[in-house]
């Protein structure tokens, strides 16, 4: 028998870094020598961690993690990403950083600011 939490959709939050050293190094440059506020390094890791280079999830975001119930959180680096959803990105011109859902039927939907607000502000909790 399939459970509930296992039909629900796959939330990905797909940060614009890789999981190694070098990647964590290479954020920490870009972010840093950005000056450009509206186009931050990773909008995804300002997401989850916060404006800061911390390491440590937001004690927002880990909030609002608690509150999820309509679907299953993956928060990924470009590296860990499934093989389908990184070809799924490259096919359709989906860049890092993304918010992703995976429906229950295995399809793919890229969500716009906008939208991210809608679905982790309002479906998802």
């Amino acid at each position: 028998m399939t459970s509930e939490r296992s039909q629900q959709p796959i939330l990905y939050i797909v940060y614009n870094a890789k999981s190694t050293i070098l990647g964590k190094l290479d954020y920490a440059y870009r972010k840093t020598t950005n000056s450009d506020s509206d186009k931050p390094a990773c909008a995804a890791c300002e997401l989850t961690h916060g404006p800061t280079l911390s390491l440590k999830e937001s004690s927002e975001w880990i909030a609002t993690k608690a509150r999820l119930q309509n679907a299953t959180l993956k928060q990924v680096h470009l590296d860990e990403r499934p093989t389908d959803l990184a070809e799924w990105m490259k096919q359709s011109n989906v860049g890092a950083p993304a918010v992703i859902i995976e429906t229950k039927n295995r399809t793919w939907r890229a969500f716009e600011k906008i939208t991210v607000y809608f679905w982790i502000g309002y479906r998802l909790l």
